[in-house]
């Protein structure tokens, strides 16, 4: 399955179109909490915890993919997820001790 449509080629060459799907990780980009972003690109979000004992949310379209919640220091953990996102979904994550990434995919 590509995530590739409209001006995007496909090759012909499934390696191609499988490589094009990988993370670019030099051009991710740290998001700010508690702000929507409108995705342009397809690619990945990450979201994943800074510190064990806070409470945070992480949303795709207005769903919650993601929810920790932290409980004075008896909770050491430290959690992640990486999502597929396509031009127009939103996202975003609301709380604290979270962090969230936005990694474009190679193809793009």
């Amino acid at each position: 399955m590509s995530i590739y449509k409209g001006s995007t080629p496909i090759s012909k060459n499934a390696t191609s179109n499988w490589q094009a799907a990988f993370p670019d990780w030099k051009r991710r980009e740290i998001k700010a909490s508690g702000v929507t972003y409108t995705s342009s690109k397809y690619g990945y979000i990450l979201i994943r915890n800074t510190a064990y004992t806070d409470n945070f949310r992480g949303f795709i379209n207005g769903n919650e993919v993601f929810h920790q919640y932290g409980h004075y220091s008896l909770w050491e953990d430290w959690n992640s997820i990486m999502l597929a996102i396509a031009p127009g979904d939103t996202y975003q994550i609301s709380g604290s001790g979270g962090e969230l990434i936005f990694i474009p995919a190679k193809g793009n």
